[in-house]
């Protein structure tokens, strides 16, 4: 099984909220002990866009994304397309082998 990990996701982080880079970071340390990290290919906007409206995209490129689960900042698009992207990368292995999607924020949707 394949890891799909990149670790700029423990960097979005946010004090107080109770998920924190922490959870992220604990499970790739004792899941690399068993299996192989990867890192994800980064996909192409036009993919987010294919499910994702165009204004989405464009409130988490200005950072006025408000969802109180998921708190935003200036790089957020960055992180959710990351996210995203981990998902995908993990999809695509698992046509061959089995993979899983550790990213933040949590799964790819905000």
């Amino acid at each position: 099984m394949k890891i799909v990990y990149h670790p700029s996701s423990a960097e979005y982080r946010f004090p107080g909220h109770p998920e924190s880079p922490e959870r992220v970071l604990r499970s790739c340390e004792l899941l690399s002990q068993s299996y192989q990290i990867v890192e994800p290919e980064l996909q192409p906007e036009a993919l987010l866009l294919k499910v994702h409206t165009r204004s989405l995209l464009e409130k988490l490129k200005s950072g006025e994304f408000i969802d109180l689960d998921t708190p935003a900042s200036p790089e957020m698009f960055s992180y959710a397309l990351l996210s995203a992207s981990s998902a995908v990368h993990a999809a695509r292995i698992s046509e061959r082998e089995n993979a899983f999607s550790l990213s933040r924020p949590p799964g790819h949707h905000l």
